[in-house]
């Protein structure tokens, strides 16, 4: 990220807002223009709350966080599972904690505190408090950030995905109150703020999916059925095209409620079969399909990174002592305590200590260095199409960066020149315009190693960002491809995979890089024979992609881990015919569509050849 502080400005004056609009109840004019100045820089909660107040996603940018901070994000991922296991217990002891304690430290208090009160809700209501508490409870937490708030004046504020989530938190329980209208009111309201104000489906997505949910039954109780087909077919959209599946079930078993009232189409045939599947799973994995994210939603799927972890691999890497890396700069004492954890340091020996251990990374990274939002967004896109192998579309929005870049005047920063060598090296060699050993070269000249340098103990002591590991992915593709021995590719992924788990954040909070290799990990541990390693590979990423609430390849890992069951003779062929159709549905919902044709292929071939899916 060139500089958060201008990336704010101009969002904020691309959409003409005022800086006392953009800031109104998380904090002063005079400490948000701090913010755009550059003299501060806001923590990731409030940096998401801002962000997301002008309709953008957050998870575009990593985080190289303190480790206090990432111990916050921790506890309320705690407070969250508390209240998903309905556990009052644990709940009531976890807000006795020092990170339940409202701080001004970090120029969030009013957030804070709006998460306190939505706790004291969620336990009041489980203590079967009279209703009333809690709805007092959620609408004082809305009046922390959005003052005089009514469901009519929704269109007068700037509002971010976790205050809307406070909202729809009040909607149901008004349904449960039965304020039927007053929720019908909320729900509507919030949908049509996020379908205006969110142009990004990335803000979309973690929105209107679950306002729509509350909203299902309020359509079916009017007899509304083809209102809420349509609905729910929106949402189930969404969430498809964006392969998330945080409320997914849900949605499509309402629309098939609704059809039940209606003409049967082929989209009822379709879901019947495919909630089937994605309920099957679930249930195997004994993971809810009806939970929601809302409550955990202070990070939701974005890349994190400590700064303990990244100054420590990048002296490591340099080969310098802890006293040679802190000449200058601090004492030795304070760089062992900031290595450690145990001390924070401020933005001038951050930056000191990056620029003397030659690394390229600020509190707020990106993928690319730019101020410009927009080709954050399209960087997005690009690694979606990329993911999908669209490659086409891929090369199409790859010179869409190279032109904003290039008005930018950015276009010549080193890492924009390294990020558009490597995707551009990566689409042609995706698209078979170079090959394999023009492909390692460029890798080796992205990384600066030759030989093979990425096969030593060595090259692994460095600081990964996202970029690398996915180039890294790649990289070990072609060697498991080309070898045909597996041994160097899986040697890269096992690397990649060893050095996630042994940073303090944790898979989840990491899942774009870990997913990956943990997914090539199990292909090709099943290509080499070592199908114990390829099951257990498969069921690690299966849990992870659930409680993530991610469906990119989830129909692929039951593929892969029933054919490792037969091909190992854990389990008869026959014993295996359920977990294929899984797959074949559930890739149906969730692709890719070469996983859909695999599939399909399979179980024509070892089953039935004149099968009808639908």
């Amino acid at each position: 990220m060139h500089n958060i502080g201008d990336t704010l400005t101009i969002i904020r004056r691309e959409q003409n807002v005022s800086q006392e609009k953009l800031c109104l109840g998380l904090c002063s004019k005079t400490a948000y223009s701090r913010f755009e100045l550059g003299d501060r820089i806001p923590d990731r909660l409030l940096l998401n709350t801002l962000l997301e107040r002008l309709g953008k996603d957050a998870g575009k940018l990593s985080t190289v966080m303190q480790s206090e901070e990432y111990a916050y994000f921790i506890w309320r991922r705690s407070v969250a599972q508390a209240v998903a296991q309905k556990d009052i217990t644990e709940l009531e002891t976890l807000l006795k904690r020092p990170e339940a304690v409202v701080s001004t430290k970090n120029g969030n208090k009013n957030l804070q505190q709006q998460f306190l009160y939505r706790m004291n809700a969620l336990i009041a209501d489980m203590a079967g408090q009279p209703i009333q508490e809690t709805i007092d409870w959620l609408r004082l937490a809305i009046e922390t950030t959005l003052p005089e708030f009514t469901p009519d004046k929704i269109n007068s504020y700037l509002i971010s995905i976790s205050e809307l989530h406070v909202l729809t938190d009040l909607a149901e329980v008004l349904l449960r109150a039965k304020q039927t209208e007053d929720a019908g009111k909320l729900l509507v309201a919030v949908v049509g703020y996020a379908t205006f104000y969110y142009q990004d489906p990335e803000a979309r997505v973690k929105v209107i999916p679950r306002a729509t949910l509350l909203l299902a039954p309020i359509l079916m109780e009017k007899g509304e059925y083809l209102e809420c087909m349509r609905q729910c077919a929106h949402a189930v959209e969404l969430l498809r095209s964006m392969k998330v599946l945080y409320d997914l079930a849900g949605l499509m078993d309402f629309y098939l409620q609704a059809s039940s009232h209606s003409v049967r189409t082929e989209t009822t045939a379709r879901y019947e079969k495919q909630l089937a599947a994605l309920r099957d799973i679930y249930q195997e994995y004994d993971i809810d399909p009806d939970h929601s994210p809302a409550a955990s939603s202070y990070f939701q799927n974005q890349d994190l990174y400590l700064i303990s972890e990244v100054i420590r691999s990048a002296r490591i890497r340099s080969g310098l002592s802890q006293e040679e890396a802190s000449e200058g700069i601090c004492t030795p004492e304070n760089y062992s305590r900031i290595e450690t954890g145990r001390h924070s340091p401020n933005i001038g020996t951050y930056r000191a200590l990056m620029e003397k251990l030659d690394v390229d990374a600020d509190y707020f990274e990106s993928d690319l260095d730019t101020s410009d939002f927009m080709l954050l967004e399209k960087k997005r896109e690009m690694d979606r199409e990329e993911s999908l192998d669209h490659y086409q579309k891929a090369r199409i929005l790859l010179t869409e960066l190279q032109d904003g870049l290039r008005e930018e005047g950015a276009i010549d920063r080193p890492r924009n020149r390294q990020i558009l060598m490597a995707e551009d090296n990566l689409i042609r060699y995706a698209e078979k315009m170079q090959d394999e050993d023009q492909f390692m070269r460029q890798c080796e000249i992205y990384f600066g190693c030759e030989n093979e340098g990425w096969l030593t103990e060595q090259f692994w002591n460095q600081f990964l960002t996202k970029y690398k590991v996915k180039l890294l992915n790649q990289l070990a593709l072609i060697y498991a491809a080309r070898r045909k021995d597996y041994t160097n590719g899986i040697y890269i992924w096992e690397h990649i995979l060893n050095w996630l788990k042994d940073s303090k954040i944790s898979l989840t909070d990491r899942f774009t890089a870990g997913s990956a290799a943990m997914g090539n990990l199990s292909l090709y541990y099943g290509g080499s024979g070592r199908h114990a390693e390829c099951i257990r590979m498969c069921e690690e990423r299966i849990r992870l992609s659930l409680s993530c609430g991610r469906g990119l390849r989830l129909g692929r890992d039951v593929m892969n881990k029933a054919e490792a069951l037969i091909v190992s003779g854990s389990a008869p062929k026959k014993a295996c015919e359920k977990n294929v159709q899984q797959a074949f549905y559930l890739n149906d919902l969730l692709g890719p569509e070469t996983s859909i044709k695999y599939a399909d292929h399979f179980y024509r071939e070892n089953y039935e050849s004149n099968v009808l899916w639908y």
